[in-house]
């Protein structure tokens, strides 16, 4: 049963009002009703988020990342996992350090020939996007590596290691400058170029900035590949200093372990937690941070007790941190529409949902955590938080968690989530989703739990609620449609 609430007939004017009016063509409803926009208009809450017309194309990518059926390598969240299924998830750090002087500079990386074509990417004009991929090519070289670049990964392998080079008959023996045989299409291993275009697109001096980027990124990688191969062989003392937990988006794990995502496996390094993301172990080494898999943790005690060090480092890790806590307001004169923004240098601020009662008590603690918390982590270096009141104020306080999160979420690398939870009496529901209806429409569904549908319901004046249907509130369901 479904009902749709046409902006310009029963939505309140209230509503009208509102954080929601920033979208165009919507009809919002809460429970039975779908908030529809025939254009997705992200605004600006806060300076780091820009005001933006239309739809842009970053947009139109995560709104297709969201909710396409595939799970393309480029989708992992800094790095590779090996193309064989039981390999760790590879996630290397980005420090400030500079480039090796022996890395070469985009000005001395040969040209291509005519069989490469231009690899558009996300945030970058074709130029920039040429020289980036060329870039990326050319360090991997660097490194003894060969690289075939693809529109959305990049395939790398030792020479030696390659069974079928890819056929390329341009001035050099690889594609995009290459200076060394490159892997075809789906031999060696694997880095998506996602994170590291936005990387890229968010720089302030792309032409000075882009080189050194690259080759931390990169060199960060292969030295995560090499603790991988090396991990076994770590004491158990240091073992377990370096163990974290973290948030990780289901969908970008090893097809192995998305089962255990979703349903509970005592024996495995991944433990549900939402809709969309999922708790796994990591080790937290000075170059990089590694996903672990079953075959890491062999030997290594019981996996609860490995669990229990991760909670206790995690805690520690962002006690520890730049960890920084502050509120963000909606529309002027409505000083109920708000949130915490929780941000910070940690790879770990996405994860503080994993500790939220107690990052929330220790940082917040006017706030009652007995009402319940809204909160979104949309990538690795923030987390929003809101506590559950009533009535208006929580709706626009929805609309800006739901708008904040998109916009991080497709605009910083590190991607998380940009569906809304809410947590409370230790259950966390995923409330909010959004699905893709054309090139520049989309669909926003929130489907509250009874419990926030309860609080949305409270509060309104005569003749205006959630539901615009006179007398506040929902009635219940409305005719078949």
């Amino acid at each position: 049963m479904i009902v749709v609430a046409h902006r310009e007939s029963c939505v309140p004017a209230i509503l009208q009002r509102s954080l929601f009016r920033q979208l165009e063509s919507t009809a919002l409803n809460f429970g039975y009703l779908i908030l529809i926009t025939t254009t997705l208009n992200f605004y600006s809450v806060a300076p780091l988020i820009a005001r933006l017309e239309g739809m842009t194309s970053k947009k139109r990518s995560w709104l297709h990342r969201l909710f396409s059926s595939h799970n393309s390598p480029s989708d992992s969240n800094d790095a590779p996992s090996p193309t064989h299924s039981e390999a760790p998830e590879v996630t290397p750090s980005i420090s400030d350090a500079t480039p090796s002087p022996n890395t070469p500079s985009t000005t001395e990386e040969s040209s291509g020939g005519p069989e490469d074509p231009p690899i558009p990417l996300s945030g970058l004009d074709l130029k920039q996007s040429d020289q980036l991929i060329r870039h990326i090519v050319s360090v991997f070289n660097s490194h003894g590596f060969g690289a075939n670049p693809t529109p959305e990964v990049v395939y790398f392998a030792k020479p030696q290691d390659i069974k079928q080079p890819v056929k390329h008959t341009g001035p050099t023996p690889g594609p995009y400058g290459g200076t060394l045989p490159a892997p075809e299409i789906g031999e060696g291993q694997v880095m998506g170029l996602e994170n590291i275009a936005k990387q890229a697109a968010n720089l302030h001096d792309f032409e000075n900035d882009m080189p050194p980027m690259v080759t931390e990124f990169i060199t960060g990688l292969v030295t995560s590949l090499q603790t991988a191969a090396e991990i076994h062989s770590l004491p158990d003392a240091e073992f377990y200093r370096q163990l974290r937990v973290r948030l990780t988006a289901i969908d970008l794990l090893p097809e192995s372990l998305q089962p255990d995502a979703r349903e509970f496996n005592q024996d495995s390094p991944v433990r549900p937690f939402s809709d969309a993301l999922c708790i796994h172990l990591v080790q937290d080494s000075p170059q990089s941070v590694l996903g672990l898999s079953p075959a890491s943790l062999e030997d290594r005690g019981p996996v609860e007790d490995l669990f229990r060090i991760g909670f206790r480092n995690l805690w520690q890790e962002l006690i520890d941190s730049d960890l920084k806590v502050q509120t963000v307001g909606g529309e002027k004169g409505k000083p109920g529409e708000r949130m915490w923004v929780f941000e910070g240098s940690s790879y770990y601020v996405g994860s503080i949902p994993i500790l939220l009662d107690e990052i929330v008590e220790h940082y917040l603690p006017q706030v009652d955590r007995s009402v319940g918390l809204l909160f979104a982590s949309p990538h690795r270096h923030i987390t929003l938080v809101r506590e559950v009141d009533s009535g208006p104020d929580l709706m626009g306080s929805i609309g800006l968690l739901a708008t904040f999160a998109a916009e991080e979420f497709t605009q910083q690398a590190g991607a998380l989530s940009p569906r809304l939870m809410i947590s409370h009496m230790g259950e966390i529901v995923t409330f909010t989703d959004v699905k893709w209806k054309d090139e520049r429409s989309a669909e926003l569904e929130v489907k509250p739990t009874a419990y926030l549908m309860e609080k949305l319901n409270q509060g309104w004046e005569d003749g205006e609620g959630p539901g615009g249907l006179g007398g506040g509130g929902l009635a219940g369901p409305g005719p078949e449609l």
